[in-house]
Formats: C-alpha cells, sequence, structure tokens
C-alpha cells in the first residue's frame, strides 16, 4: 500500500483508497495506521552535507549512505543481516527495479574495522554491485521467476535463502529536489524501512520501524548520525595526511634541484635565494626544471616573488589544492 502525506493539511491517505485518511501531528511521533496491522514508529535524519562535500573527498554518496546504514547496524545490534537497495532498471524498456544487495564481504570488513581502506575497497565493490543491478545482473528478479516456475524446488525451501532473502534493512533512494522526506514501511516485523533522498547539500533519511522496536532503532538512529561524522573525519584526516606528504615531497624536490644548479648547501629552508648565492641566472635554470615537475604552475617571476624555499613551497602546494578542487568541482557537475 503507498502511502500519500499532504504537506498542508499532514494528513496521510492510501494510494488505492482502501483505508480511510487521518492525521498525524508529526513525522517524528509514533502513528497508527489503521490498514496496518501494527503501529510504525516513523523517524527523520537531516545529513548536513551532501554530494558537493563528499565529492570532494572521493566518496561516492550512496555508498556513504549504504555503508554508514551497515555501520550503525552492526553496532547497535552486534550483527549483519541482508540489505535491500531498490535501483531502477528504467533504461529497458519496461523495466523497473533491480535488488542490489548492499551487504557484502568487502562492507561488513568496514563494519568490523571503520578504516579509509576498508571503505574504499566497500564503495567500490558498491558502485559494482550497483552498475550490475542497473544494467539487468542482479539476481533477485531472476531468482524470482525461477522460483514462480518451479515453486516444488527444494532450493526455495532451504533455510540459506529464505535467509538470502529476509530483508530486515529495506532501503530506497529518490532522486528529486522538489521533496525532503518521504516513507518506506519495514518489509520484517523487527526490521526497518529507511527511504533517502540526497541532494547537493544534504541527505534526508526517514527511518520507519514497528512499535515494538522503538528503543532498538532509536539507538541505531544516534549510531547512524554518529557513523556518518566518523566517516567523514576518516577522509578529512586522510586529506591532511596526504597535503602534509605532498608539501614534504615538494621540499624536497625544490631542495633538489636547487642543489643541482647551485654549490652551496641548500639547509636554510627560509634564506632568500640571492642569499644562497643562486642569481637570476640559475633562477631561470631552475624554473625551466621545475616547470617539468609543476607544469602550468612555475615561471621566473614565481622565484622572484616567493624568493624562500619554504615561501614556493607553501605557493605551490596552494596551487596543487586549488587545481584539485577544481577537478572536483569539474566531476561533481558531470555527476
Amino acid at each position: 500500500v503507498l502511502y500519500k502525506i499532504s504537506k498542508d493539511t499532514n494528513e496521510i491517505t492510501c494510494e488505492n483508497g482502501r483505508c480511510e485518511s487521518f492525521k498525524i501531528l508529526s513525522l517524528k511521533q509514533c502513528i497508527s495506521i489503521p490498514a496496518l496491522p501494527k503501529p510504525l514508529h516513523i523517524q527523520t535524519v537531516k545529513i548536513p552535507f551532501g554530494v558537493l562535500k563528499l565529492s570532494r573527498h572521493g566518496i561516492s554518496a550512496d555508498a556513504f549512505v549504504q555503508l554508514s546504514i551497515q555501520k550503525a547496524y552492526f553496532n547497535t545490534f552486534n550483527k549483519l543481516d541482508a540489505v535491500y537497495e531498490s535501483v531502477s532498471t528504467a533504461h529497458f524498456d519496461l523495466g523497473r527495479t533491480e535488488n542490489c544487495r548492499s551487504l557484502t564481504k568487502e562492507s561488513k570488513m568496514f563494519c568490523e574495522n571503520a578504516t579509509e581502506e576498508t571503505f574504499k575497497k566497500a564503495q567500490e565493490k558498491h558502485i559494482e554491485m550497483i552498475n550490475d543491478a542497473s544494467n539487468g545482473k542482479g539476481c533477485d528478479r531472476h531468482l524470482l521467476c525461477l522460483e514462480h516456475l518451479s515453486k516444488d524446488n527444494m532450493i526455495w525451501k532451504s533455510e540459506s535463502f529464505e535467509k538470502s532473502k529476509c530483508w530486515k534493512i529495506s532501503t530506497t533512494c529518490l532522486n528529486t529536489d522538489n521533496c525532503d522526506s518521504w516513507i518506506t514501511a519495514p518489509i520484517t516485523n523487527d526490521g526497518i524501512g529507511i527511504s533517502y533522498i540526497i541532494k547537493n547539500d544534504t541527505i534526508s533519511l526517514t527511518l520507519v520501524c514497528h512499535e515494538e522496536m522503538k528503543e532498538q532503532y532509536n539507538k541505531f538512529k544516534k549510531d547512524f548520525e554518529k557513523t556518518t561524522k566518523e566517516v567523514l573525519l576518516l577522509f578529512k584526516q586522510l586529506d591532511n595526511k596526504q597535503a602534509k606528504s605532498e608539501q614534504v615531497v615538494n621540499n624536497d624536490i625544490l631542495e633538489k634541484v636547487l642543489k643541482s644548479v647551485s654549490e652551496y648547501n641548500i639547509t636554510e629552508y627560509d634564506t632568500p635565494f640571492m642569499i644562497l648565492g643562486i642569481n637570476s641566472f640559475k633562477l631561470l635554470q631552475i624554473t625551466k626544471i621545475l616547470q617539468e615537475y609543476f607544469p602550468k604552475i612555475i615561471n621566473i617571476s614565481t622565484l622572484f616573488t616567493h624568493n624562500t624555499i619554504h615561501k614556493l613551497c607553501l605557493f605551490i602546494q596552494d596551487k596543487l589544492v586549488n587545481k584539485n578542487k577544481k577537478l572536483n568541482k569539474k566531476d561533481t557537475l558531470a555527476m
């Protein structure tokens, strides 16, 4: 049953008209829907960043949400369960959806040991699974057809098959700028339904569970919010390490180049080049060599303006950072 929520009247109605309409005071309240066997507990989460910020760190927004959900679930229940993620196959004639089985060996490794390395491997696998599902290479729609064609086959009654399609975590993403939240109900009595909307600057989620699971999923919500911050922090720390590493590399390159054209031992990073005995002719030589390392960044005037190793290194670092930001912006626009 598909329910619609009116922003103006705060009224929920069934699209097929099989139940009476009713009103709720807030999505955050526990509500009782007459057409459903059990009352539902609904919570909302709004993450104050989205595609733009995540892409700067090389993070897929959908992978970020899915892996954060799994990590939070693992923290809450100390286990992992099957995850359903709806993927559109609309580019096929009469295509609707396929299921991306978002729980993988790689995501399990991330949940057990959350590092930037395990996240990257899990993200790579997640993107692969999404692409496969979108291109008709998912397994669940095929299995459903086979199950209907051969109902007597014992494989459909096996414990492993039943467990593999017991979706404790049911998720769906809606790509739109015209909506802030929507609802998908849990599939199992002890499961959760998670609908989310990814925008450039925000990610909005609605968490729905049955009333008797309210306490557990209140904790899940807190764990999820904490996990999103921890994942982003992982990549911020990695970026800082890379920036420091690049600065050290730049220092080494500059020192090596300066030594190659000067008979003096370069030990003072804050001493002007002229005092080090590097004249205009040698600065021109240095410029030509540095242009091979840093094309379109260095020219002869740069060495006169930034006339110490330290100043020149900071200048190069700043240029490289701005260059990466422009590339990330182009990648974001391409998405």
